[in-house]
């Protein structure tokens, strides 16, 4: 799961314009974890 998150976070970052969007989501869903 946090190998995925890295990749995921690496993507968000090259594509900026959904990068908010991407960072969002993915802190919802580390809140979900914990």
């Amino acid at each position: 799961m946090s190998l995925t998150t890295l990749c995921i976070e690496e993507l968000a970052v090259m594509s900026t314009p959904q990068k908010s969007l991407v960072m969002d989501t993915l802190d919802r869903k580390a809140l979900r974890s914990e």
